[in-house]
């Protein structure tokens, strides 16, 4: 029974247990962010489905991440796009200290982004 212990299946059960285990916990912690446990924020442009693309609680704290609005500022993912958290609207708003607002209009760029895993209504 002891020569089990230190088999190379042994060691590889041990590896995959640990392994879903990870997972699972991965799978839980997306779970309660999407169902708003928590009180985080999917980043503008972010995946909903990625644990990596959310924020906990985002608030200015300093001049660098603060526009002349006075709103957190966060960068697009895939557009580098700068956005502010606007908490009047609920979603992320191109800032037009950043951006230029009639050239995103004229791309057919969208001027919002969902700050949850909901879909924006406006844009």
């Amino acid at each position: 029974m002891s020569d089990y212990f230190n088999s190379i299946d042994y060691q590889i059960n041990l590896m995959l247990d640990h392994e879903q285990d990870l997972q699972d916990e991965y799978d839980r912690r997306l779970r309660d962010v999407r169902e708003g446990v928590g009180d985080y924020v999917l980043l503008p442009e972010g995946d909903p489905w990625n644990l990596n693309d959310y924020e906990q609680d985002p608030q200015p704290t300093n001049i660098l991440d603060t526009c002349s609005h006075g709103f957190y500022i966060a960068e697009g993912a895939k557009t580098g796009t700068m956005y502010h958290l606007s908490p009047d609207l609920g979603l992320w708003e191109a800032c037009d200290d950043y951006e230029d607002i009639e050239q995103m209009v004229a791309d057919g760029r969208p001027l919002t982004q969902p700050m949850d895993n909901s879909e924006s209504k406006l844009g």
